[in-house]
């Protein structure tokens, strides 16, 4: 599996659209500081191939990777496994209780002209689809492929168990098992085969008896002479066989002849046939007239209505001389009324005009009230004899000064102008119901004139009321003229249905009559008058017992002669059977030589399977050995291929190569210090320590950093190995991702380590590692620098 393109958006610190693009990206570093989101970008490649985010130890929980304050994360990676071309996509949503990872899919590119294939539509389809494709579960992939935080060692520290399971899934060792029991079905199978040859044979064996073959030839021949013999008599046999069956047929014909003879009586009933049709006939006729005369009434009935004017116009006519009285009526009302409202529109004028004059009238004792309340206040504290302060003359009296007069003479003008506004109310409601008389009146006018002249030409009242019970009295009569009619149809369908079944009656009997005399054609009866049914039927039934008698006799002489000729042909019969007995064949009721031709076929039959068992039983004899020496060797296949004979073999020697590889790198990361074995007792790794007089201990008495560098060297050879070791279906490593531990090393140690990773980088894979050493960053080819901003994480891709 090598990544192409990573899209990422709201995961982790990632809260933006994201996209890393791997391409052409063989040997690259994914660095930054602590906390940019490093980690993330190889959490985001696992969720999306497999659902489950390696830094968290629960593999349900995945809501941690939305980012803080969204409601769902989006990761689409594109990726390769040889020359196809996949992507993968999962989302993760906010839920009350968590998240959700339901929306998933998997699709292959097939090319620039062919559709896109969905290989996955739910996310457990798409984890299946890519742990067949990739050859690696989940938890295999975070072993050989990705190496989280956490995990590095865990191919290191693995029991022995897990170990050899990833190692036989991982070099497809399976396979020997599938041929071990495929060698045990053809083990089984071959048995099988074998027991039932076996038995094939013995009986094939009991068949090729030679003295049984010898006996059935000669009773073949004893056979065919009892043939010839049979067939040296054939001519005589048939003729008697023949004269037989001609006089047995003569028999039954005539035993037909008397049964068909038998059958011809003359029926019940037959003489009233005709008396019944006539007097059908004649009800038909009377009834037919009464049905005529129902008719014609209707006819004139419907005349007489048809020259009286249409109910619904005289009813229209009526009701429009009772509309013209209405409005009448309404018009002379409607006068009085008006005449009503014209006074009460001159009264409310009155009224109108008395309280304007109220109103002026009160208005200029208000403005006189008020002139004289102006003077006297400019005369207050005057005398008589002081000069005037308006005119300048000598004051000559006094006014009197009365405070009150101006209120008094402004509350009687607001009474004035109350009574105003009333008077004029009214006046205006008394216009308008005189509008609304006069309008109504007019319409009421109008439509009587109309009315008036729409029946100026139509007939009066009176009229209208004598044409309406003419009418009555004509429908009434048309009604009766009708039930009368529908009676008389009735009626006269009735006696048709009469006459008809009295036809049919009468041509039921004609008809049997024919049908009997039809069933003795071919015997010549007499041929009928057809004019009195009754004579025919007492011609032919005369006819009949004549011919019967002569029939009768016949079948007594036909009978005799078939039992002569019935008992030469049975003597004959029992020569032959005698001669058969004494060959020991037994009759079966069939003819002597058909049952001698199947006696000698069947034992022709079983000469010729006894002669076919002769070269069946070698045969068998040479297939028994094939199929043994086919059991022994899947019996010796499996046994070899068992889980403690090759398998074991091919497991160990994988890990004592794997051993060796790792130790080869280890060698050079230690500087010579350190070298990696398997422990014979126990077959977990060890290390033999050069620098202590080849000491040999557990891997996990190692530092941290020793153990950096021996799981980096397993690490390293597993992914250089396991496509030498592997079946033909073993899983491709074709990529690697580091996440852990450069920040231990020293800096020979880390230029080591680093010649050893672009060495395998050279090798044709793809190498990522997660660091925080910028002297390893830089020495990498292609460089991704994740930088952690106020808005989320990016990433910028820098080659060279």
């Amino acid at each position: 599996m090598r990544p192409e393109r990573l899209e990422l958006h709201g995961f982790t610190t990632f809260r933006e659209p994201t996209v890393v693009d791997f391409a052409g990206a063989d040997l690259f570093a994914l660095t930054g500081p602590t906390g940019a989101g490093k980690s993330s970008i190889i959490d985001a490649v696992c969720f999306a191939l497999y659902g489950v985010v390696p830094r968290y130890d629960d593999r349900r929980l995945v809501a941690p990777v939305i980012s803080q304050g969204g409601i769902e994360a989006r990761v689409r990676l594109d990726f390769s496994v040889g020359d196809d071309h996949f992507s993968a996509v999962r989302v993760v949503r906010a839920t009350a209780n968590g998240a959700t990872t339901k929306e998933a899919r998997l699709v292959q590119h097939v090319g620039a002209h062919g559709a896109d294939e969905v290989l996955a539509g739910t996310a457990d389809e798409l984890t299946a689809a890519v742990t067949r494709l990739l050859g690696l579960t989940y938890e295999h992939f975070t072993v050989c492929v990705v190496l989280p935080q956490g995990d590095f060692a865990q191919f290191l520290h693995a029991k022995p168990r897990d170990r050899q399971k990833l190692l036989v899934e991982l070099l497809d060792l399976g396979l020997y098992d599938r041929m071990r029991r495929l060698a045990r079905e053809r083990e089984a199978t071959a048995g099988a085969q074998r027991e039932l040859v076996q038995s094939q044979l013995a009986a094939a064996s009991a068949l090729a008896d030679p003295a049984r073959i010898e006996a059935s030839a000669g009773r073949v021949r004893q056979l065919t002479a009892l043939v010839e013999r049979v067939d040296a008599d054939h001519d005589r046999q048939s003729e008697l066989t023949r004269r037989a069956e001609a006089a047995a047929a003569a028999s039954t014909e005539s035993e037909r002849e008397v049964a068909l003879l038998a059958g011809i009586v003359r029926p019940a009933g037959v003489d009233d046939l005709a008396g019944t049709l006539a007097r059908a006939a004649a009800a038909v006729v009377e009834a037919r007239r009464g049905r005529d005369d129902a008719e014609a009434a209707v006819e004139d009935a419907e005349k007489a209505l048809q020259a009286l004017p249409p109910r619904i116009e005289l009813a229209a006519t009526a009701k429009a001389h009772d509309e013209l009285a209405r409005l009448e009526k309404a018009r002379a009302k409607g006068e009085t009324t008006l005449a009503d409202r014209r006074a009460e529109v001159a009264d409310t004028r009155a009224r109108l005009q008395g309280a304007e004059a109220a109103v002026v009238e009160a208005d200029g004792a208000v403005q006189r009230a008020r002139h004289q309340h102006l003077v006297a206040s400019v005369a207050e504290g005057l005398s008589v004899g002081d000069p005037c302060p308006v005119c300048g003359g000598e004051v000559a009296h006094l006014p009197d000064l009365d405070a009150d007069a101006v209120t008094r003479a402004s509350e009687h003008l607001a009474g004035c102008r109350e009574a105003e506004r009333d008077a004029r109310a009214a006046h205006a409601a008394a216009e308008g119901e005189l509008r609304r008389v006069a309008d109504k009146l007019d319409d009421v006018v109008t439509s009587a004139e109309r009315l008036a002249a729409e029946l100026s030409d139509a007939p009066g009242p009176d009229e209208v009321t004598e044409l309406l019970d003419r009418v009555t009295a004509a429908e009434e009569l048309l009604a009766a003229a009708r039930t009368a009619d529908k009676t008389a149809r009735t009626h006269c369908r009735q006696l048709e249905q009469a006459e008809d079944a009295a036809r049919a009656a009468e041509r039921s009997g004609r008809a049997d009559f024919d049908a009997a005399r039809d069933a003795v054609a071919r015997l010549a009866p007499p041929a009928p008058g057809r004019d009195d049914l009754a004579a025919d039927w007492d011609a032919l039934v005369a006819w009949a017992a004549a011919r019967r008698a002569e029939a009768e006799q016949a079948v007594i002489v036909h009978r005799a002669e078939a039992e002569q000729v019935r008992a030469e042909a049975e003597a004959l019969v029992e020569e032959l059977v005698a001669a058969c007995a004494a060959a020991g064949v037994s009759m079966t009721g069939a003819p002597v030589r058909d049952v001698l031709v199947d006696a000698r076929a069947e034992v022709e039959a079983d000469l010729e399977r006894r002669r076919a068992a002769v070269a069946q039983r070698d045969e068998l004899e040479a297939r028994e050995a094939e199929l043994a020496e086919a059991q022994e060797v899947a019996k010796e296949l499996g046994r070899h291929l068992a889980a403690n004979g090759f398998e074991k073999w091919v497991l160990d020697a994988a890990l004592r190569h794997l051993v060796a590889g790792a130790t080869g790198i280890l060698h050079a990361l230690s500087a010579g210090t350190y070298s990696l074995t398997l422990d014979p007792k126990t077959s977990n790794f060890s290390v033999i320590d050069h620098a202590n007089a080849d000491a040999v201990r557990s891997a996990r008495t190692l530092s941290g950093g020793e153990t950096f560098l021996a799981s980096l060297a397993l690490a390293l050879a597993l992914a250089e190995e396991v496509a030498h070791l592997g079946a033909g279906g073993a899983a491709r490593l074709e990529s690697m991702f580091l996440d852990e531990g450069f920040g231990t090393l020293d800096g020979d140690t880390l230029d080591t380590v680093a010649g050893a990773i672009e060495d395998l980088g050279a090798q044709g894979r793809t190498v990522g590692l997660v660091t925080h050493v910028t002297e390893l960053a830089e020495r990498l080819p292609t460089r991704f620098v994740v930088a952690k901003t106020a808005t989320g994480s990016t990433v910028q891709r820098v080659d060279g």
